[in-house]
């Protein structure tokens, strides 16, 4: 159950992170492509790392 509620956080911050990466791509004009990947990147990172230490927590 801790493990569902803290995939579903992580999943909502991956969501947030994506609508303000688009937001600055529209806003601004400029292709953000490479700092998206990065960003989504370490999102996945952190949520592998979420899975691997969620016992511990």
């Amino acid at each position: 159950m801790k493990k569902l509620l803290v995939f579903a956080f992580v999943m909502i911050l991956l969501a947030i992170g994506g609508l303000i990466v688009n937001y600055i791509e529209t806003t601004q004009g400029f292709p953000f492509t490479n700092n998206a990947t990065f960003f989504y990147g370490c999102f996945m990172i952190s949520l592998s790392l979420v899975f691997i230490f969620s016992d511990y927590i």
